[in-house]
C-alpha cells in the first residue's frame, strides 16, 4: 500500500508568516544560541548547517529524559525502540533494528566521543547542558558514520562558583521517578574545578502483563538506573585547560513494552510444513488470553525469566586544549565499555516460541588530535587525526525455540541454538577543512576526510537439544529448524578493509548582520559490517557493504525585526547508494544493502519574541524519502500482497517510489511560552504541540504497519524564586492520550499477525529543584 504524498503547501500553509504586516520593534531581543557544531564556539546563526539546539530547560518542560524522547521536538528525526536497540532515523535514513553489531547511520557523540551503539547511552540523560541535532551528512568534521546527520550531547561542566543542588521528578500515573544530586565548584585556589553528579531513576511502565505478570492494574515493565559522574576541570596555565570526566552507570530492566497489536485470522499459512506450527502457536496465544489489540496490555509468557536486561557501563573522557600563539591544539581521548546481558521473548506473546539470550561485552578506545587556526583571518582552517579501536563479544548467545507441536515427548519439536560472535575493528582517519573569506561577506569552505578501517568477525551457530548443550540429532527436528530459518554454521574469520573519502563544499553569503545564506554539497560514507544475528547458515547474508550519500542543501538563517524574530530554513536533496536496510529474516533482524533511495524536503525553524513575557516557536519539515531501486520483501499475509508479490518467485516486489522507514511526509512541533515575574517569584507556562504525518514502522509495507497521522500536546506550569535557587513545576504529557507506535513488524511464523511498541500514554509529572 502506498502512502499518498502531502504537498509542502498543504503543511506549511498553517505556518505562513505575513512579514510585511509586522512592524519593527526595539528591545527585548532573542537570546543568542551558542553551539560547537563545527568544533568552534559560535552562534547557531553563523553555522551553515540545518541544526536544532535543545536546551536542558526545554527538555525538562517536555518530559524528555532519554534519547528516544528527543524526536518529539525535532522534525525529520525519529528515534524508535526496537528489541535490544534504539534505531535513529534522520530525513528517512537509519536502520539497525535489534542487531547488536550494527552501527547507527546518525552519529551520536557524547562530549566529543563517538558512541555508535545504542547500549552506550542506555541510561537516561544525566546532567545534560544541551543537545545539538545536525541534519545531513557530517562526515568531514564529525567523521565516523555520520552519513545521515549527527546528535551531539553536551554535559554540564564544573561551575565557577560553588553549587549544591538536588533535582527530581515524580510521575503520578505510574510512579516513575528520577532523583539527582549535584555538587559543583572550584577547589580552593588551585585552578581546579569539579562537578559530582549522582542519579537514581526508576521507570514504571504503563504496560500490564495479563498472562504471566502481576495481574490487571499492575505495571509489568520497569527499569532502574543508577549513575555517578565526576568531572574535573583544571586550568593548568593561562594557555592550557584540562577536562577529565569519569562515569559509571548501572541499568536493569524487566518486562517489555512490545505486544501483539493485530491479527488477521483469515491469513493462511501457505507453507504446508509450517502450517501445524502456526496453528499451535495461535492456540497457545488464545489459551493465554491474547486479545490481539493495540492497548496497554500484553500477554508475554515470561517477565523475569524471559524478558530482562542487566547492564554495567564505564566511560572516561579526557580533553586537553593548548593555546600555541593564536592557534589551538586539542586532544580528546575516550574509553567506553559495557557488560550487558539481555533476554527477550522473541514472539511477544503467550506462546513459548522464541526466547533469546544475548551476553554482550563491548570496549572502545579513541584518540583525536586536532589543530584550529584563529578566527578573523582571510583563511581559517582546522585539521586532525583520529584513531578508533573496539571489540564486540557476543559469545555465549542463544535461542530457545519451541515449535509448539503437540506430539509424544520423544518427538518434541523444540531445540536451542548456541551462538558465538566476536568482532574487532580498527579505524584511522585524517581530515582538513579550510574557509577562504573571499570578501567580508562571501566565504568558501572545502573539507575532506580520508578514513581507513579494518573490521573482522568470526561466528558460529550450533543446533542443540532444547535448553541443553547436547547436539540435536533428530532429523525431523533439524528439518523443521531449517524450514523455520535456522541452520548450523561455523564461519571462519572474515575481514573487511575499507578506504573512503568524504568531502564537503560550502558557499556562504553574509548579506548583513541579520541574514546569512549558504549552499552545501557533501559526500559521506558509512562502513559495512557483519550480521551478528544471521541465523540461516547462508554465509552470503553474513556481510553487508558500505553505503554512500550525496547531499545538496540551500539554507537561510535570518534574525529580523531587531532580532525579535529568528527564521532558519533549509532545502535539501540527498541520494543514497547501497542503502543499509534492516529486515526480519525468519527469526532475526539482519542488515542488507537495499539499492538506492533519495530524500528531499524543506525544514523551517521559527522563533518569535512577541513581548518580554511571551515567546512562540515552530519547527516544521516536509519530506519525501523514497526508494528508487530496491526489491523489498513481500508480506507474509497473502491478503495484503500485491499482484506482483503473488506472482513473485523469490518473495520480493519492486519498492521503487515507496517511502522509507519512519519517514513521514510532514512533521513539526510548535510552542508558546509565557514567563512573568511578580513579587519575589517567577511564573512560567508553556504549551507544546507535535504533529506527524503517517509513516511505515516496519520495512515490510502493508496497511497494518502504518502509523496514522497524529497530534500530541504537552503542557508545563512552573514557579521559582527570582534568584532561581528553587523551582517546582507540573507537566502534563501527551494530554490527549494519543496511542502511537514507532517500531514493530510481522510476528514470527504467523502470517497476518503483527507486533509493536506502545509509546508513552498520558502522564502527569511533578518536577522540583532546590539549590543552596
Amino acid at each position: 500500500m502506498r502512502i499518498a504524498p502531502k504537498t509542502p503547501a498543504q503543511f506549511l500553509a498553517s505556518v505562513t508568516l505575513s512579514i510585511t504586516s509586522m512592524a519593527a520593534f526595539s528591545a527585548p531581543q532573542l537570546e543568542e544560541v551558542i553551539v560547537t557544531a563545527q568544533k568552534r564556539t559560535e552562534s547557531i546563526q553563523d553555522v551553515p548547517v540545518s541544526i536544532n539546539a535543545v536546551s536542558a530547560d526545554t527538555m525538562a518542560k517536555n518530559g524528555i529524559g532519554n534519547l528516544e524522547e528527543m524526536s518529539s521536538l525535532v522534525p525529520n528525526l525519529n528515534i524508535s525502540d526496537s528489541p535490544n536497540a534504539n534505531v535513529i532515523v534522520m530525513r528517512g535514513l537509519g536502520s539497525g533494528a535489534a542487531n547488536p553489531s550494527f552501527e547507527q547511520s546518525v552519529g551520536l557523540y557524547v562530549d566529543g566521543i563517538y558512541a555508535g551503539r545504542s547500549a552506550q547511552f542506555q541510561i537516561p540523560f544525566l546532567d545534560v547542558q544541551r543537545v545539538e541535532v545536525l541534519r545531513g551528512p557530517q562526515g568531514v568534521i564529525f567523521g565516523k558514520n555520520s552519513i545521515a546527520g549527527a546528535i551531539s550531547i553536551h554535559s554540564e561542566k564544573p561551575s565557577d562558583e560553588f553549587e549544591a543542588e538536588i533535582q527530581g521528578s515524580y510521575e503520578f500515573e505510574y510512579g516513575s521517578s528520577v532523583l539527582t544530586g549535584i555538587l559543583s565548584g572550584p577547589i580552593l585556589d588551585s585552578g581546579l574545578g569539579a562537578r559530582l553528579v549522582v542519579s537514581e531513576s526508576r521507570d514504571e511502565s504503563f504496560i500490564e502483563n495479563h498472562y504471566s505478570g502481576d495481574g490487571p492494574g499492575e505495571p509489568d515493565q520497569s527499569g532502574n538506573g543508577q549513575a555517578v559522574r565526576l568531572s574535573v576541570d583544571w586550568a593548568a596555565s593561562d594557555t592550557t585547560d584540562v577536562l577529565l570526566k569519569v562515569e559509571h552507570s548501572k541499568y536493569d530492566e524487566e518486562g517489555s513494552k512490545f505486544q501483539i497489536i493485530g491479527y488477521d485470522r483469515t491469513a493462511p499459512q501457505t507453507d504446508p510444513i509450517l502450517a501445524p506450527i502456526t496453528a499451535s502457536i495461535v492456540a497457545a496465544q488464545d489459551a493465554a488470553g491474547e486479545d490481539y489489540t493495540f492497548n496497554t496490555t500484553n500477554y508475554q509468557d515470561g517477565k523475569s525469566s524471559d524478558t530482562f536486561l542487566d547492564q554495567d557501563s564505564d566511560s572516561v573522557t579526557l580533553n586537553v586544549a593548548q593555546q600555541v600563539g593564536d592557534f589551538e591544539v586539542s586532544y580528546t581521548g575516550g574509553y567506553s565499555a559495557y557488560d550487558r546481558f539481555s533476554a527477550s521473548d522473541g514472539d511477544f506473546s503467550g506462546a513459548d516460541l522464541v526466547v533469546e539470550y544475548v551476553p554482550e561485552n563491548f570496549e572502545q578506545v579513541s584518540h583525536e588530535l586536532r589543530f584550529t587556526s584563529p578566527v578573523g583571518e582571510r583563511f581559517v582552517y582546522m585539521g586532525g587525526l583520529y584513531y578508533l579501536d573496539r571489540t564486540l563479544d557476543l559469545r555465549g548467545s542463544g535461542r530457545d525455540i519451541d515449535l509448539q507441536l503437540s506430539v509424544p515427548p520423544a518427538l518434541d519439536f523444540h531445540y536451542s541454538t548456541a551462538i558465538d560472535y566476536y568482532e574487532e575493528s580498527e579505524a584511522f582517519s585524517g581530515f582538513v577543512q579550510g574557509t577562504w573569506n573571499i570578501t567580508d561577506a562571501i566565504s568558501a569552505t572545502l573539507g575532506v576526510r580520508r578514513s581507513v578501517e579494518e573490521k573482522s568477525a568470526k561466528a558460529s551457530q550450533e543446533i542443540n537439544q532444547y535448553q541443553t548443550d547436547e547436539p540435536e540429532t533428530n532429523p525431523a527436528v533439524l528439518a523443521l529448524a531449517t524450514s523455520s530459518g535456522t541452520g548450523a554454521y561455523d564461519y571462519d574469520k572474515q575481514t573487511r578493509k575499507e578506504a573512503n573519502t568524504d568531502g564537503t563544499f560550502n558557499l556562504q553569503w553574509v548579506v548583513n548582520d541579520d541574514v546569512n545564506l549558504y549552499f552545501t554539497h557533501a559526500r559521506a560514507t558509512k562502513g559495512g559490517g557483519f550480521n551478528a544475528t544471521e541465523s540461516t547458515g547462508n554465509i552470503d547474508g553474513f556481510e553487508y557493504d558500505e553505503e554512500r550519500a550525496r547531499n545538496y542543501e540551500i539554507g537561510a538563517k535570518m534574525e529580523l525585526f531587531d532580532r525579535r524574530l529568528r527564521l532558519n530554513t533549509a532545502l535539501f536533496y540527498t541520494e543514497f547508494e547501497n542503502l543499509q536496510v534492516s529486515t526480519l529474516d525468519e527469526t532475526a533482524f539482519v542488515v542488507e544493502n537495499a539499492g538506492e533511495a533519495e530524500s528531499k524536503g524543506l525544514e523551517v525553524e521559527l522563533t518569535y519574541l512577541v513581548s518580554e513575557d511571551i515567546m512562540v516557536g515552530l519547527n516544521a519539515a516536509v519530506l519525501r524519502a523514497r526508494y528508487t531501486e530496491f526489491q523489498g520483501t513481500c508480506p507474509q499475509n497473502v491478503n495484503a500482497q500485491s499482484v506482483e508479490c503473488q506472482n513473485s518467485a523469490d518473495g520480493t516486489e519492486d519498492f521503487n517510489g515507496e517511502p522509507l522507514l519512519a519517514a513521514p511526509d510532514a512533521s513539526g512541533s510548535a510552542f508558546i511560552d509565557y514567563t512573568k515575574g511578580f513579587g519575589g517569584f517567577m511564573f512560567n507556562a508553556r504549551l507544546d504541540a507535535k504533529y506527524s504525518d503517517q509513516y511505515y514502522f516496519d520495512s515490510i509495507h502493508e496497511a497494518a504497519t502504518i502509523q496514522d497521522a497524529f497530534w500530541k500536546f504537552n503542557a508545563n506550569v512552573g514557579i521559582s524564586n527570582l534568584e532561581n535557587s528553587w523551582g517546582v513545576s507540573l507537566s502534563a504529557l501527551n494530554i490527549t492520550d494519543e496511542r502511537t507506535i514507532n517500531f514493530g513488524g510481522q510476528s514470527v511464523l504467523v502470517p497476518g499477525q503483527y507486533w509493536g511498541n506502545l509509546e508513552d500514554p498520558r502522564m502527569y509529572t511533578l518536577n522540583f529543584r532546590y539549590a543552596l
